[in-house]
């Protein structure tokens, strides 16, 4: 489950980089090349039905792993393995991912729905009448607050699926239905449900697949959440040392007193938004735009770096073409500053929300 958790992780964040079309088109197609040509091996190879095949291969690629189905041979079982690492790394992990961005509008909604009941209390640090800081809630009262939504939409879904499975299949109880949707959602598949008969594992096979995004995205909820309280403590612990004078000395890096540029940058260093080699990045860059060396980027800096970025780009993207092996046609339309560009957009997106909070306390005046 761990390996799976992971590989969902990195998968996530290739949604967010690439256009998301796209990155639905390439989860399609890889889901198409594994399940068509797993499913006609085990058909052939084993004797199974299609269904059979489709659900034996879902219960390895999620790692729920029923036990009820398994290779016979040794050619067989040699195939599984490789499926195995292949479907949990790139197939299922990319299925999940997509999969979960469907149900977490579901989440969030909940989640707001419980903050307009229980609304959290917050400090006007300017005095304007809007709050402008969220303090945190203890720990208890946060994730409680947080969590309950989507954990009491998942158990809606699951009693939902456990009906469904009711009717499937001869005999169940809608108790031990539920019980089999628990054990799924966990990927703990003890298999002592048995589903005999082919419209019981066709259902089984789309159950798996959202109920183990929907774990996955629950577990990755909890850990943004703590990431996200964490940031709020560090926040909180700022705002009420702005009035600390060996802080605001730190940030005093010409010892002409603490600019607003100063105190903002300084602050999101404090909250570790912004690391040091990223800001010395982009003063390189600014400095290297800076013609006339003034401070202040003018129309006549821009020009000038614009006359002379050609020959820059061609010798960066020489570098680049020789560690990545990017050719010729993408190194021109990678250019330096589409790279600064994207660079620029993940730092802001990143910190736009705390340079607003800090730029609130510097509004309240220090120098």
């Amino acid at each position: 489950m761990q390996v799976l958790q992971a590989a969902i992780k990195f998968y996530a964040k290739q949604s967010i980089e690439r256009p998301q079309a796209l990155y639905v088109i390439w989860t399609l197609i890889w889901n198409v090349i594994y399940f068509g040509t797993g499913a006609a091996f085990y058909m052939t190879v084993e004797g199974w039905s299609m269904w059979e095949s489709l659900y034996f291969l879902m219960v390895t690629a999620s790692t729920v792993g029923y036990g009820d189905l398994f290779p016979t041979t040794a050619g067989s079982e040699a195939f599984t393995i490789i499926y195995i690492f292949f479907g949990i790394i790139v197939v299922f992990a990319r299925l999940s991912d997509c999969v979960s961005q469907i149900f977490r509008p579901i989440f969030s909604h909940a989640r707001d729905a419980i903050e307009r009941a229980f609304p959290q209390p917050g400090i006007d640090i300017d005095g304007d009448g809007t709050e402008d800081f969220k303090v945190p809630r203890d720990a208890l009262t946060y994730y409680a607050k947080n969590m309950s939504g989507p954990i009491i939409s998942i158990t809606i879904i699951q009693i939902l699926f456990a009906f469904i499975f009711v009717s499937l299949v001869p005999d169940l109880t809608f108790g031990r239905a539920f019980y089999h949707c628990l054990v799924t959602i966990t990927t703990v598949g003890y298999g002592d449900v048995s589903l005999p008969n082919d419209d019981a594992r066709m259902f089984s096979f789309f159950h798996i697949a959202v109920s183990v995004s929907l774990l996955a995205a629950l577990l990755t909820d909890v850990k943004m959440l703590a990431e996200d309280r964490t940031m709020k403590l560090k926040k909180l612990e700022l705002v009420r040392g702005r009035l600390d004078i060996d802080l605001m000395k730190s940030l005093d890096k010409d010892n002409n007193g603490v600019t607003k540029d100063e105190f903002v940058l300084g602050m999101l260093q404090k909250l570790k938004v912004v690391q040091d080699s990223e800001l010395e990045l982009f003063q390189k860059l600014f400095e290297q735009m800076d013609a006339d060396k003034s401070g202040i980027l003018t129309e006549a800096d821009i020009d000038h770096f614009r006359v002379n970025r050609h020959k820059e780009d061609e010798a960066l993207a020489g570098v680049v073409e020789n560690e990545l092996g990017i050719n010729k046609r993408q190194r021109r339309k990678n250019s330096m500053f589409k790279s600064i560009d994207r660079v620029t957009i993940q730092v802001t997106d990143k910190a736009h929300q705390d340079v607003a909070e800090v730029s609130a306390v510097a509004q309240d005046g220090w120098v």
